[in-house]
């Protein structure tokens, strides 16, 4: 997917005086961003973009979104000395890696995007679990908080690009993944940890988890196939390859989105992008298996076989699990929070996303909660969990 945007762009502009649709049919017949575009939809869909194509304005010329919180308060304690050797007793400043895996949400897909044309370049660098692109004084996500305990932190992305490039870093989520696509993920992601100088035997890595999404848009056209059942073998697939392959990990296992909530969203233009982007969003069964989903997480992160290695741990960051969509003054669904597709972050949420993140990973068990927009940044008691 990595050059779909610049070549619908430099398609409309060859094309200025001509009629572009048939081409933009093909191109996205060839795209999986849209997984529901198809040989009977394609047209309309190159339609509604087309359209779209007087709000563009390239990506890299735009202004950084508005940031949520300025303060950071907590105390920055230092490093474990001696190192740590369990996965229950790491300090910030203990994490030497950050890295992800997950679908385009994780992958910062149209995060700075003002128009329907920015939505297709992946801006890994604002991700709210990996990006590193700002400070956080410029852009809040859980690296950028990292790296004020530990300033060496390695894995952010920077920029954007897809997972092959070189802004990825360890950014490999893949627009488009289902539960079931992770495991070529951590095959490039172990690959990458290589090439980037990870210690694999002795740093300390944060890897965070971001699926399910993909797989509750599809739930209702196959719900054996992408039922909890499988959510959570393929889940447990990730997990085991991660404990078997990555040593010294804690691993953040985020629950899924409940995209029925996209129903909120239900302007003309944002009602249409969601047919062809999440399908089975207004289907009545998608929201008990988006419950469904989530309590097969807790069932699996209990299995004895991850509490076995001192040196891995596997926790639920469910600060989605009930998430609901902030609303404007008026009591409308807030856009600001969505990028033009109505559907992905826009950069506002990636930060509210990435203080979320953070304070599930500072707050303990059984005092998790769902994010609330806005929320301040807590300070760590001691121990990541």
């Amino acid at each position: 997917e990595k050059n779909t945007m610049y070549t619908v762009l430099a398609l409309l502009i060859s094309l200025a005086c001509a009629n572009p649709i048939d081409d933009l049919t093909s191109i996205f017949l060839k795209s999986n961003v849209f997984s529901n575009v198809n040989a009977s939809n394609a047209r309309e869909f190159a339609v509604l973009v087309a359209k779209e194509y007087r709000n563009y304005e390239i990506a890299m010329k735009k202004s950084p979104p508005v940031r949520l919180t300025d303060t950071f308060n907590c105390t920055l304690t230092g490093r474990s000395n001696p190192r740590p050797t369990s996965a229950q007793k790491l300090k910030p400043a203990d994490v030497d890696v950050v890295a992800t895996i997950g679908d385009s949400i994780a992958a910062g897909f149209g995060a700075l995007a003002e128009s329907i044309f920015g939505v297709f370049t992946e801006y890994r660098g604002h991700s709210f679990s990996i990006g590193g692109a700002q400070p956080f004084e410029e852009f809040v996500t859980v690296p950028s908080i990292l790296k004020k305990y530990n300033p060496d932190l390695k894995g952010y992305a920077v920029g954007y690009g897809d997972a092959d490039s070189s802004n990825a870093v360890l950014n490999l989520a893949v627009t488009g993944a289902r539960s079931y696509e992770l495991g070529s993920q951590l095959e490039a992601l172990q690959k990458r940890m290589v090439e980037i100088g990870v210690d694999m035997e002795n740093d300390w890595k944060v890897i965070s988890i971001f699926i399910g999404g993909n797989d509750l848009c599809d739930y209702c056209s196959d719900t054996e196939k992408n039922s909890a059942d499988n959510y959570r073998k393929n889940l447990e697939t990730t997990l085991d390859t991660i404990k078997a392959n990555f040593p010294r990990v804690f691993v953040n296992l985020i629950s899924p989105p409940d995209v029925t909530l996209l129903g909120q969203v239900s302007s003309g233009f944002c009602s249409l992008l969601h047919v062809y982007e999440c399908g089975c969003a207004t289907d009545s069964s998608t929201s008990q298996a988006h419950t469904l989903y989530t309590n097969a997480l807790y069932s699996l992160i209990e299995e004895s076989k991850y509490k076995e290695s001192e040196d891995f741990h596997v926790t639920i960051q469910p600060f989605m699990k009930k998430m609901e969509i902030p609303l404007d003054s008026n009591g409308d669904p807030d856009r600001s929070y969505f990028a033009p597709d109505c559907f992905h972050f826009s950069g506002k949420a990636h930060q509210a996303a990435g203080v979320a993140l953070w304070n599930n990973m500072v707050e303990t068990v059984n005092k998790k909660v769902s994010w609330v927009p806005g929320e301040p940044i807590e300070c760590p008691e001691e121990y990541l969990a």
